[in-house]
């Protein structure tokens, strides 16, 4: 999912924690599934807080 699409789709109370510090584990997702992330976390934070903070927002 891309960040503007994160705007329209996340609901506002979960907005208010975006920026705050947390910890996203993906153990379980890499050994079960193979999961490789296509954005790194912190790119996909600006991402989400550029987006959060058009004018579309």
């Amino acid at each position: 999912m891309d960040a503007e699409t994160a705007a329209q789709v996340v609901q506002v109370p979960a907005r208010w924690f975006i920026g705050q510090p947390c910890t996203l584990r993906t153990d379980k997702a890499v050994a079960e599934l193979g999961y490789r992330p296509i954005v790194q976390h912190d790119a996909g934070l600006v991402a989400v807080k550029e987006a959060l903070a058009s004018p579309a927002a």
